[in-house]
């Protein structure tokens, strides 16, 4: 037990350097876009949605922590009215530093490959490389800021997007901020003990390569962008986090031959893209989403 207590306390100086005052550890998460139409048709398609992310920081020293996990999320939607469902996997794996370089700043450096495709068929073309460093200055107590830069390879060519935010609380500890532009916005307030509720905006882009007997040298570019509401409750001392969420978002999931690439990938929009989409575009839907979280409190 004593064990046990000494390699928590090195993980808790480790992950000091995190915006968050906990580790979340484990995330699993279900979710469901319904009714989204496909553009001049009467035609619609639901989106599933599975994810697992698993997080294993392991202390070196009281300023030293390696990063290590794995990100994976299944997609299951029909990309055009006269095809059938196609199913998508990501796989991240993840392995990294967080190192307090002062007192108030602290830098993450981050590896990330990964497999994007519809496993159908393996080739080069499944397998992309990415990295994300940031920084966190610790203006206050319960303030900080954060910025760097994300870049991978994917399906549609370089993506590269920048990392801006800040993390707050309030003196009370009933309000909760979190913001990593331009992929995250939380706010939420704490009710009670085991009870939160709050507003988030989420996105994602991303590049699938399709190898499938339907789409021959083909690839998708998603994008997602989600407006929600949510409810969060505590169990077991609040180590394990159950979170249902209800909103509206907007899903691009476009078809595009492999050679039809763009120059550069960015958030807002694209550099060089003159692409020729080969699926209709969809409609913004309503969805819903449950997330299970084993959280770690610091």
């Amino acid at each position: 037990m004593k064990k046990i207590l000494i390699i928590f306390s090195c993980l808790i100086m480790a992950w000091g350097a995190f915006a968050q005052n906990y580790i979340d550890l484990l995330k699993l998460s279900y979710g469901s876009v319904t009714n989204a139409g496909f553009d001049q048709s009467n035609e619609s398609t639901t989106i599933d949605h599975l994810a697992a992310s698993l997080t294993l920081p392991i202390p070196v020293s009281d300023k030293v922590a390696i990063i290590t996990g794995m990100d994976y999320e299944h997609v299951s939607l029909t990309l055009s009215p006269e095809t059938n469902r196609t199913t998508i996997h990501n796989l991240v794996l993840k392995a990294g530093l967080n190192i307090q370089h002062t007192d108030v700043l602290s830098g993450t450096y981050m590896l990330l490959p990964k497999r994007a495709s519809d496993l159908k068929n393996a080739t080069s073309d499944d397998y992309q490389f990415g990295g994300v460093f940031y920084f966190k200055y610790q203006k206050k107590e319960n303030l900080s800021y954060k910025f760097g830069l994300y870049g991978t390879t994917e399906a549609f060519g370089f993506f590269l997007s920048p990392i801006i935010g800040f993390y707050y609380t309030s003196p009370n500890k009933k309000w909760e901020v979190n913001v990593s532009m331009p992929v995250l916005a939380d706010a939420n307030y704490q009710v009670n003990d085991n009870l939160k509720v709050g507003a988030d905006f989420k996105a994602a882009i991303r590049g699938y390569n399709l190898t499938s007997a339907t789409f021959q040298n083909t690839y998708v570019h998603r994008i997602n962008q989600h407006f929600a509401l949510y409810g969060q409750l505590g169990l077991m001392d609040n180590k394990i986090q159950v979170q249902g969420r209800i909103g509206y978002g907007f899903n691009e999931y476009a078809v595009f031959e492999n050679a039809d690439l763009v120059d550069l990938g960015l958030p807002l929009s694209n550099v060089g893209d003159d692409r020729r989409q080969l699926s209709p575009d969809l409609s913004a839907s309503p969805f819903f989403e449950l997330n299970v979280i084993y959280r770690y409190q610091l």
